[in-house]
C-alpha cells in the first residue's frame, strides 16, 4: 500500500479503514483517485459496494482544506451518490483531538461524516449523509411563515432520516389542508359547516377547496386545478418506506424521496401562505 499524497505517518489510519471496509464487503477500494471524471480532487480512499460509494479524506487535524471543501460542495451541487468522510487520529501527541464547534457545524452542514481512528479502532464520530440525499438552501423557496414548520423537517431529511422526514412533511400538508378547510368553513367561504368539514377525508377536503360551487351553491375557490392535482398525487408519499436491495430500484427510491420532499416543501409553503392570507 503506497500513497503519493498522504503523509506516511497517516498510513496506519488508511490501513485500518481499508481493513474495516473490506470486512464490510467493499471489494473495490481506490487509493487517491477522483470519484468521477468531473471531480478533480482525489480523496485518500474511495470504497465501493453495489449502490454504496464512500469517499474518505484522511488528515492529521480537524480542518476543511480549501480543495476538500470545494470537492464536497461539488458533490452536493452535482448530487453525486457518495458519502463523504474526514478521518483523523483520535489522539494527537498525548492528548485527544479537539473538534471545535465551527468544525462540527461545518461537517453537519455539509453532511460530512467524521472517523476518529486510534491504532486499529475506527469510531464513526459523525455519520455521513449521501450528497444526493440532501436538500440545499437553493433547492426550495420558503416564506417567513413556513420556516418554523418546514426547516426542521428539511433538517431531519438532511441528517439521513428521509422516511421520517417524508412522514412529517406529509402530516404537515394534511394538517394544513384540514386547517384551511375549517377556517374557510368558519368564515363562510365554503358551503359545508364545520362539523361536516371535520368528518371529510383528505381528498374530499381538497375537492372542497378546489370547487367554485358545492352541491349547486356558490363558494370561494381556494385551489386551482394544478395545485389540486399536486395535492392528490402527493398522498402516496407515505408509501415510500420500502428499502429495495436492487441497485436500480434503490436509486429510483432515492430519487423519489428527493422529489417528494421537495414537492411536500413547496405544497406546505403554498398552503401556509394561503392559510394566513
Amino acid at each position: 500500500m503506497k500513497f503519493e499524497i498522504l503523509d506516511k505517518e497517516l498510513w496506519p489510519i488508511a490501513k485500518s479503514l481499508i481493513t474495516q471496509y473490506r470486512r464490510k464487503g467493499y471489494k473495490t477500494i481506490l487509493i487517491e483517485k477522483p470519484f468521477d471524471r468531473a471531480a478533480s480532487f482525489r480523496p485518500t480512499l474511495i470504497c465501493k459496494k453495489g449502490n454504496e460509494n464512500i469517499a474518505i479524506e484522511i488528515r492529521n487535524d480537524p480542518v476543511f482544506s480549501e480543495y476538500f471543501e470545494d470537492f464536497v460542495k461539488d458533490c452536493l451541487a452535482e448530487r453525486r451518490p457518495v458519502k463523504v468522510y474526514l478521518a483523523m487520529p483520535s489522539i494527537l501527541g498525548e492528548e485527544e483531538i479537539a473538534l471545535t464547534h465551527s468544525f462540527m457545524s461545518k461537517a453537519n452542514g455539509y453532511g460530512v461524516g467524521v472517523f476518529l481512528v486510534h491504532e486499529k479502532e475506527v469510531i464513526e464520530y459523525i455519520k455521513s449523509v449521501k450528497c444526493n440525499m440532501r436538500i440545499g438552501p437553493n433547492d426550495c423557496i420558503i416564506s417567513s411563515r413556513g420556516k418554523d414548520k418546514i426547516l426542521p423537517i428539511i433538517s431531519r431529511f438532511n441528517k439521513g432520516e428521509p422516511i421520517d422526514a417524508i412522514r412529517d412533511i406529509t402530516e404537515l400538508v394534511e394538517n394544513l389542508v384540514d386547517n384551511l378547510a375549517k377556517k374557510a368553513s368558519k368564515k363562510r367561504k365554503v358551503v359545508p359547516r364545520i362539523k361536516e368539514v371535520t368528518d371529510m377525508n383528505f381528498e374530499t377536503k381538497i375537492n372542497l377547496l378546489s370547487a367554485s360551487d358545492w352541491h349547486g351553491k356558490h363558494q370561494k375557490k381556494h385551489f386551482n386545478e394544478d395545485f389540486k392535482s399536486d395535492l392528490k398525487s402527493f398522498k402516496g408519499a407515505r408509501n415510500l418506506s420500502h428499502h429495495p436491495r436492487d441497485k436500480v430500484l434503490s436509486k429510483k427510491l432515492e430519487q423519489q424521496l428527493i422529489e417528494r420532499m421537495l414537492m411536500g416543501t413547496r405544497l406546505s409553503n403554498d398552503l401556509l401562505v394561503c392559510l394566513f392570507k
